[in-house]
């Protein structure tokens, strides 16, 4: 059977081409775009160790691959505006497979707000070694790109569905407010729970408003919108609230590891995937 390995313009050519000259996504001006990649670069690190490449989901296959999705989307500015505005501080804080996590123990050196029996919630405006705008802003610059392009050769409609909402995000991703009718919860994991593993934005079962999640290394993002947000989540939202709440929760955030092997019972498992998975176990067995 042929496995269909059709994402982004490059994802599977890696030949030299010229770089187009087109509308860029985020400023909307005619220039040179660069090779934009849909996951941050320094995510895909994270994900691997002891010589095993990234375990992902590509359409209806599961494999290990060191392939990564990228395509002809931003002008340089505008790169290096998602790089100042979050990326650059994000590099170096996630989870790794040897159970270090920076942005856990950033979070969790603060003073907690409260603490119930499966969850940790602090203000990260109480620390200011949290940069709260920098975990904004990284996280809304993925949601966005996902809302913006297909990042699938052959396949117009963007990767997840934001309607208006991705137009709000654009200005506020080039300086603008946040938008209204949005709210971004960011649940950490501990450490020794921490998920390896990263999953790019999907849409997930909503009721009247719509849920969008993604999840990188020991981080779970849920951005909710719709005119009746609940109370909860505009409680926890990272920008409505002045107190910049940030949860930790390894049951929270273990969600994304949940969504991650329910998604890999209904694809086929190549080679290299289960490979991957009785190193990735012989590891788990040795930190055990």
């Amino acid at each position: 059977m042929q496995t269909r390995l059709q994402l982004g313009s490059n994802f599977e050519r890696e030949c030299q081409m010229e770089q187009p000259i087109r509308p860029c996504k985020l400023c909307l001006e005619t220039k040179m775009l660069e090779d934009s990649h849909f996951m941050p670069q320094f995510i895909y690190k994270y994900c691997r160790t002891e010589g095993i490449e990234p375990i992902r989901v590509i359409a209806d296959v599961a494999l290990s691959t060191s392939r990564q999705i990228h395509d002809y989307l931003l002008c340089k500015e505008c790169e290096d505006i998602l790089n100042k505005g979050g990326e650059s501080w994000m590099a170096e804080k996630l989870a790794t497979v040897d159970g270090k996590f920076p942005l856990h123990d950033l979070v969790a050196s603060g003073p907690t707000l409260f603490a119930g029996e499966e969850y940790l919630i602090y203000y990260g405006i109480e620390n200011p070694e949290v940069r709260s705008d920098m975990i904004m802003h990284f996280a809304m610059g993925i949601f966005w790109k996902a809302s913006v392009h297909s990042w699938i050769a052959g396949r117009t409609e963007p990767w997840i569905d934001l309607k208006e909402h991705s137009e709000r995000i654009r200005l506020f991703l080039r300086g603008g407010e946040f938008p209204e009718e949005v709210a971004l919860n960011v649940v950490l994991s501990t450490p020794e729970k921490a998920y390896i593993g990263a999953q790019e934005p999907y849409q997930a079962v909503g009721d009247e408003n719509r849920y969008f999640m993604f999840s990188v290394p020991g981080i779970w993002f849920n951005l909710i919108v719709g005119k009746n947000i609940p109370h909860c989540s505009q409680i926890l939202c990272l920008s409505a609230n002045p107190g910049r709440p940030i949860v930790i929760s390894s049951q929270i955030a273990a969600k994304s590891k949940e969504a991650g092997m329910m998604g890999l019972e209904r694809v086929r498992k190549t080679e290299s995937f289960e490979k991957a998975m009785k190193k990735v176990k012989k590891i788990k067995d040795g930190l055990e």
